[in-house]
């Protein structure tokens, strides 16, 4: 067993819903915003949010956790940082 929980596993093959928390490494950095890998595919952490809440935007290569904010009908999703 990995250690990882069923909502951090990308091969869980469970829907992303919104209110979910995940971990996972933050893949890129640009100046709309943070993308993070999480089941399987990458959210968004919007550039305003990391404005508003954050002191030190993460880097590329960290792990942060995340809560799905949205999920929209075209499969980007909005996330934001939880502590």
């Amino acid at each position: 067993m990995s250690g990882e929980s069923e909502s951090d596993s990308p091969e869980n093959n469970s829907p992303l819903l919104v209110g979910q928390v995940h971990s996972g490494p933050v893949t890129s950095v640009k100046r709309f915003g943070v993308f993070v890998a999480i089941g399987g595919i990458e959210g968004l952490v919007d550039s305003w949010w990391l404005q508003e809440n954050v002191q030190v935007w993460p880097k590329a290569g960290d792990t942060v956790k995340v809560r799905i904010e949205t999920v929209r009908d075209d499969g980007k999703i909005s996330l934001s940082l939880v502590s």
